[in-house]
């Protein structure tokens, strides 16, 4: 994990190593990055359960594995629109019906 860190923040900053990293050996960088995440998902749920993050945590859009973060954002903004839009209408017409039966009285 220590290299995966180390390389991937030089990935991220290659630009700041230009004078120390060789351009051939920039791609070789990232790479080994792609190389350590793929032998690092074999142990991804211990590291999570390690860290004892929630359940509603990691059932979020961006923890998907398919790496298309963006369409699940947006399905999750549209669903929850949605739903607010339910709960909004379903409350306006209770007050509705509240208001009804005030004035029936």
């Amino acid at each position: 994990m220590c290299d995966l860190y180390a390389l991937s923040i030089i990935d991220k900053d290659i630009g700041a190593f230009r004078d120390v990293i060789k351009k051939n050996k920039a791609s070789r960088i990232r790479a080994l990055v792609v190389k350590l995440c793929a032998q690092l998902r074999t142990h991804a749920l211990s590291l999570v359960n390690a860290f004892q993050i929630p359940e509603y945590v990691i059932d979020t859009p961006i923890s998907r594995k398919d790496g298309n973060y963006e369409k699940h954002i947006l399905d999750f903004a549209m669903d929850y629109t949605k739903q607010a839009s339910s709960v909004l209408q379903q409350s306006e017409q209770e007050d509705e019906e509240e208001n009804t039966v005030i004035e029936v009285k």
